[in-house]
């Protein structure tokens, strides 16, 4: 996490901390924390630019949280691609999702669930993901082909 919180603090515009295990959030970071899309949504629209979310411990799986998050990215991203200033010009990045435990939303044989898409899809809206594992081997393939970078730290295959 030390590697995202040195990118979260780097990067410009909307970064919203994304943890499904729900045991640690980047701490002293983040303007707000927030447990919904909607109140992403609202996070957002009030200008915050550095946000936490963690799921509720509630009977939703934690997976359709990040389903949820891809649908509202990419509807936002269709909304700022409408402004005048981006007819014919490419969208820049206004918005990155950190996701740690990535192994947890992109099981290694899907390739529908909320971080693959929006790792294909996102991109052109001006929505990037960074995945955060400790165990790359669990991720979809669909999100590793996507990822231009990897950083890699002590790995051993037992």
């Amino acid at each position: 996490t030390t590697v995202a919180k040195i990118l979260y603090n780097a990067l410009s515009g909307h970064r919203i901390f994304f943890n499904i295990a729900n045991d640690r959030q980047i701490y002293g970071l983040s303007d707000v924390t927030v447990s919904t899309p909607k109140d992403l949504f609202i996070a957002i629209d009030n200008g915050l630019h550095r946000i936490n979310y963690l799921p509720p411990n509630d009977p939703i799986p934690r997976t359709n949280h990040m389903y949820a998050l891809y649908e509202l990215l990419l509807e936002m991203g269709n909304q700022v691609a409408k402004l005048p200033q981006f007819y014919n010009n490419p969208l820049p990045f206004w918005s990155t999702l950190f996701v740690d435990e990535a192994h947890l939303v992109a099981q290694k044989h899907s390739n529908t669930d909320g971080l693959s898409l929006l790792t294909t899809r996102g991109a052109g809206l001006g929505v990037r993901a960074i995945s955060i594992t400790q165990r790359p081997a669990l991720i979809s393939s669909t999100v590793l082909s996507q990822s231009p970078y990897y950083f890699i730290f002590q790995i051993n295959n037992v």
